[in-house]
């Protein structure tokens, strides 16, 4: 047997899971920053949408920590997921084509907008739960989906083209046997 043929699939296992530590970190880094900007907004909206405008309101900070971890933790769980997924993707394309195919990076923009959707509905979830209003849920989430859609179109795309980019290496055309190319 060929060196490449016995080493590929320990290589693609030892990528992947490096590929889904990274994408999981990043993603619950961008979640518990956003999470934090929800717990912050949760905290000090009414301060800053009642009058009187021209005092100083205090700052209250009791959901930013909240926010944050549930931003981070949902973040971390939506990225692991989208690794999976990818995964099983990337093998099915591989299968189908002998290497992966562009299509993946697409594939990644909408698993991302997916996950970003997923987090922030349970973030704000989370958050209403925790500071038991319940009276703007469906505005709030409304609101943080803009900002969920664009990190997850924004992660979806720049980790899609990194997870093509690494698994063409790691598949390079002609070196997966295919089922059609099977003796």
């Amino acid at each position: 047997m060929p060196p490449e043929e016995s080493s590929s699939p320990s290589v693609s296992r030892r990528a992947g899971i490096i590929l889904s530590i990274l994408v999981g970190l990043v993603s619950a880094l961008v979640g518990g920053f956003f999470g934090k900007l929800a717990g912050w907004w949760y905290d000090n909206r009414d301060t800053f949408l009642s009058p009187p405008f021209d005092q100083p309101h205090p700052v209250i900070n009791v959901l930013t920590g909240t926010g944050m971890t549930l931003g981070a933790v949902g973040g971390l769980l939506v990225g692991f997921g989208w690794s999976l997924a990818m995964t099983r993707l990337t093998n099915r394309n591989v299968r189908k084509r002998g290497s992966p195919s562009a299509a993946l990076v697409f594939h990644g923009i909408w698993l991302g907008v997916a996950a970003g959707i997923t987090s922030t509905v349970v973030l704000h979830l989370g958050l209403a739960t925790a500071g038991s209003n319940f009276s703007r849920f469906w505005g709030d989430v409304t609101g943080g989906s803009i900002f969920g859609i664009g990190a997850g179109l924004i992660c979806g795309l720049v980790c899609g083209f990194i997870w093509w980019a690494i698994c063409r290496r790691i598949f390079p055309r002609g070196v997966v046997k295919t089922e059609d190319s099977a003796p």
